[in-house]
């Protein structure tokens, strides 16, 4: 992990990797609690957090929701909300602390790799160009849409004035 304190002017030292060899995927800081997650398919998904701006590393939690690895993670209205392989996601209400129980998606054995944030929704992306949307701050979950890209996954997502904008492979992007 490398880290910066002037706004990516400069890097200091690399801090040790919570999750050893294993890659980290994602951040969100809640309430001044940044949390980190990660994994890799042939090991548990795997969250740490951290108390002092990712200096240092505890709370390693190891496949905390019966999925391989954590792609992704977002804090809507103080829930972190955390996805990854075979469309699990799970919430936690205490800064990463403890984790609610499984929440059901559209996206079936499909992962989910991505979270953005739209004026109070949670948008999700991920494998064979899924899109799924939350109002409820990831609760319940609508209809999952299949984009006709010709991309078998979509990889990132943002939100640029009000408009949704997705990428996968090969280069396609969607809006």
């Amino acid at each position: 992990i490398a880290r910066s304190t002037d706004n990516g002017l400069t890097w200091g030292s690399l801090i040790t990797n919570p999750f050893g060899i294993h890659p980290i995927y994602g951040f969100t800081v809640v309430n001044g609690v940044v949390i980190a997650v990660g994994g890799l398919q042939s090991n548990a998904g795997m969250i740490a957090r951290s108390l002092d701006n990712g200096l240092t590393w505890s709370s390693l939690i190891t496949n905390p929701f019966g999925t391989n690895s954590i792609y992704s993670i977002t804090t809507i209205n103080g829930v972190v909300i955390a996805g990854g392989q075979n469309g699990k996601i799970a919430r936690s209400t205490d800064n990463g602390i403890t984790w609610g129980s499984l929440i059901t998606t559209p996206f079936g054995i499909s992962s989910i790799n991505k979270f953005a944030l739209s004026n109070g929704a949670l948008i999700a992306v991920g494998v064979s160009s899924r899109i799924a949307r939350s109002t409820d701050n990831g609760i319940t979950w609508g209809s999952l849409v299949t984009h006709a890209l010709g991309t078998s996954s979509l990889n990132v997502v943002t939100v640029v004035n009000n408009t949704v904008i997705a990428a996968g492979d090969n280069g396609i992007i969607a809006r």
